[in-house]
């Protein structure tokens, strides 16, 4: 068993290595400009799947827009100091999201999650909801409707989902909210 599992171990570390060595990503970006027009690639590259996500139209929420006021680094406004921190960290960090966009699920339910995000290492689509107002009646309960509706399709906390939450005597936590997003993304 022993002597296999070395045999497989060495064949894994071969294909590693002329993967590393040989790869069809690679080989594409260090083409110039003119020959990628005329090239369609099998696999398109990070950040060009990153700037093709950036620049697709999408549907954001219409609700209260007069509640929109406070401006991020990216340009746009969100409802809350938090929401702004939030979004100028991913912001910094280079991780793509859209705010509030229009979310379809089954049961023709559209949701507006307050962050869409792209997760660029494993080109899947997270999302983040922010529980600001916890310490206002009825907010929780309206916030367990949701989750149930995400879980019932395929969206959970700690796999697709991020939860951050404050009250008045428990702020928003920047450091630590930085420190997890690096856990996650990066």
């Amino acid at each position: 068993m022993i002597s296999k599992a070395c045999r497989e171990i060495k064949e894994i570390d071969a294909y590693l290595k002329l993967l590393n060595e040989e790869n069809a990503d690679r080989e594409y970006a260090l083409l110039g400009d003119v020959r990628k027009k005329r090239v369609t690639p099998y696999l398109i590259d990070e950040e060009t799947f990153c700037c093709l996500w950036n620049t697709q139209m999408y549907e954001k929420s219409n609700r209260h827009p007069e509640h929109l006021k406070f401006k991020t680094r990216k340009g746009e406004l969100v409802r809350s100091k938090s929401e702004a921190s939030i979004a100028n960290i991913y912001f910094e960090m280079g991780i793509p999201y859209r705010y509030e966009c229009a979310l379809s699920l089954d049961g023709n339910i559209v949701l507006h999650p307050d962050f869409t995000l792209l997760n660029t290492a494993h080109r899947r689509i997270m999302y983040h909801e922010h529980l600001g107002r916890l310490d206002k009646p009825g907010y929780l309960e309206d916030q367990m409707w949701k989750f149930k509706v995400y879980q019932k399709n395929g969206i959970f906390i700690g796999k697709n989902l991020i939860i951050t939450a404050e009250t008045e005597d428990h702020p928003f936590d920047q450091e630590l909210f930085r420190k997890s997003v690096k856990d996650i993304f990066l």
